[in-house]
């Protein structure tokens, strides 16, 4: 269990692996809300929580689990140690060498159809190494149609990077992971941002001493509110009708 100030809050960020995946964690928000997720790495900035759902009480299995309308994600570098805990810790090594200016040659990069495709294992020296830079590339495909970057393997094993053309263009013959960023930065920006959102809008409840109120999804998809009551002067999570709280 490890305790970090962000998004102006202090949060505690709890282990709670399962038999399919032990990197899955709990984030709570004072004694009130609760939230699931698993440990990643975004190639862009580094450790975060992807998470989806938020409980009731960290014990829910059937009842008391509910669906974000989009998944978030919680950034703060004091994940990076749990990385190393559960053996993910070949992630967060190649997120700092790409960070510190690791170097690609645009040379390396040949045209197929509208984009241009470099090989990871030649850029890596190994194979080893090209899957886990795959991953990571491949982490920042934010859109399913026409992706300004994203990951494919030919043969099946062979990880290539693909970027478009205008991408392409404005890449420097030696370039680095900031001029890769740096050419659409304002998209990356919006969409770090975006799946942000929730914590600021959490943040913003407290600094106004009112309850988060955070739109949900039930078993049924129905939506309702996810907030908190006081119970003998302790925040405890609950839920509302979506309805009832729409007029308040």
């Amino acid at each position: 269990m490890v305790q970090v100030e962000e998004y102006g809050l202090r949060w505690t960020i709890k282990e709670k692996p399962n038999e399919y995946n032990k990197s899955r964690v709990f984030l709570k928000q004072g004694s009130g809300l609760i939230f699931t997720g698993y440990l990643d790495i975004k190639l862009f900035w580094g450790p975060y929580i992807y998470t989806e759902n938020a409980y009731l009480r960290e014990d829910c299995v059937d009842k008391g689990i509910y669906t974000l309308p989009q998944a978030q994600w919680f950034f703060t570098p004091a994940l990076e140690p749990l990385f190393y805990q559960l053996g993910i810790s070949q992630y967060t090594d190649w997120y700092h060498k790409l960070q510190n200016e690791f170097t690609f040659f645009k040379y390396a990069f040949d045209r197929d159809n509208n984009y241009w495709r470099m090989s990871l294992t030649n850029a890596t020296g190994s194979k080893e190494e090209a899957e886990t830079v795959a991953y990571l590339f491949d982490g920042v495909r934010f859109v399913t149609q026409n992706p300004r970057i994203y990951v494919n393997y030919i043969g099946g094993r062979y990880p290539f990077l693909y970027v478009n053309n205008d991408t392409y263009k404005k890449l420097p013959d030696r370039w680095t992971l900031n001029d890769l960023y740096n050419i659409d930065k304002q998209f990356y920006e919006d969409t770090k941002k975006e799946h942000e959102q929730l914590w600021h809008n959490i943040a913003e409840a407290r600094a106004q001493h009112k309850p988060a109120k955070i739109i949900v999804y039930d078993d049924y998809k129905k939506p309702v509110v996810y907030t908190e009551r006081i119970v003998h002067g302790v925040a405890l999570p609950t839920i509302a009708p979506y309805e009832e709280d729409l007029y308040r």
